[in-house]
């Protein structure tokens, strides 16, 4: 009985010490799994808040594998990238503008001026007024033609975000976007969705 004992003794000696490393190995493992996985999802939460709060395009995330969580990170400078282009092109476009409405203003003021002072010459006045006309409808055209251009770089814009809309709603990892003082949801894709629909059934089971 005492050998028995000793040899019973030392099984669970042994299984405790087996038991033990096991619970630390997969304690490891789990770790460096939930940081390989976490680490990019909370980047990508990070940088869109940032974008999100200051406007600032140019935030880039660092992309650290080549699975799935690095094609999305990717992805997401790549949008990034190109609004910020767009971004530019949109200022640069509209300080274009506004010089060019400025160079019309002055030339419209000069032009009346012109008038002005040439009001007892009917027949000069009114081909000056002609000629003013024609430089107005020049300078319409240019405005429209400046106006349809920023419709378009909208539009290219708005096709952006709907590329980005569509990547965050078909990422097989869960996303969320959050409020950054209130954490409060703005919006979640579908595999969030799923996954809380899943926690919703299954507390009255563990309650």
């Amino acid at each position: 009985l005492n050998e028995l004992g000793e040899r019973l003794g030392q099984g669970v000696a042994l299984s405790a010490v087996v038991l033990a490393a096991a619970l630390a190995a997969g304690y490891l493992l789990a770790t460096r799994l939930q940081r390989l996985i976490s680490q990019p999802i909370l980047e990508l939460s990070q940088a869109s808040r940032q974008v999100a709060a200051e406007r600032n395009y140019a935030v880039r995330v660092t992309r650290r594998s080549d699975d799935e969580l690095g094609q999305l990170v990717e992805g997401f400078n790549e949008m990034l990238a190109q609004i910020e282009t767009r971004e530019g092109a949109l200022q640069e476009a509209r300080a274009e503008l506004e010089h060019r409405v400025g160079e019309r203003t002055r030339e419209l003021f000069a032009a009346n001026r012109n008038l002005s002072t040439e009001v007892e010459a009917h027949k000069r006045a009114r081909e000056e007024s002609d000629a003013l006309r024609e430089r107005l409808q020049g300078a319409y055209e240019d405005l429209k033609q400046e106006s349809v251009e920023r419709t378009r770089m909208q539009e290219s814009l708005r096709s952006s975000e709907e590329r980005f809309s569509k990547a965050f709603r078909a990422s097989p990892v869960a996303l969320a976007i959050l409020t950054r003082g209130t954490r409060v949801f703005v919006d979640v894709n579908d595999r969030f969705a799923e996954l809380a629909d899943r926690c919703d059934a299954m507390s009255p089971q563990l309650d």
